[in-house]
């Protein structure tokens, strides 16, 4: 398995600018798995709550899972992926994996960090691993490396290699 991640510039709040500059990056990018950045679809400085809810999406039926899980159908790649998530609990800083044209499934991020406890909720889905190819891919947001027991789950969990897009 090849991992890359991709860096980009995010245009602010513009979910299908940002998506469709992520799949012409990937296009260039030979890895088998590809990690871009929390919140890469929106940007992560939100103003207000207005604008979190306004770029909030469902996993794994929003614009932003559907649209990459179809770019994944023609290339055998898997992406892991950080956005806003709506529920009707509320809103969480997620992440969402797709391969080969499937929905993999995703994980929400426990430790907020700073004002992020403003807009979002702590993650109510624990560490997650995700079995692709037969191998084991844990996965943590941003802040939750901060905390050892977060990749130290995730390895008693079976992982084989840690993604975390920050």
């Amino acid at each position: 398995m090849k991992v890359g991640f991709i860096q980009m510039n995010i245009e602010i709040l513009d979910i299908k600018k940002n998506v469709d500059n992520a799949i012409k990056l990937m296009e260039k990018n030979n890895a088998s798995l590809i990690v871009l950045p929390e919140l890469f679809n929106t940007g992560y400085n939100f103003k207000n709550m207005k604008e979190v809810l306004e770029v909030s999406e469902n996993i794994p039926y929003g614009y932003t899972t559907k649209t990459l899980k179809d770019f994944t159908e023609d290339n055998s790649k898997t992406i892991i992926f950080g956005l806003s998530e709506k529920t009707e609990k509320g809103l969480y800083n997620s992440l969402s994996v797709v391969s080969k044209g499937e929905y993999i499934g995703k994980y929400r991020k426990i430790h907020l960090f700073f004002d992020e406890k403003d807009y979002f909720l702590p993650g109510d889905l624990g560490f997650k691993i995700f079995e692709v190819d037969g191998i084991k891919i844990g996965t943590m947001i941003c802040f939750d490396w901060f905390f050892p027991e977060s990749t130290r789950t995730l390895s008693l969990m079976g992982a084989d290699i840690l993604c975390h897009p920050a």
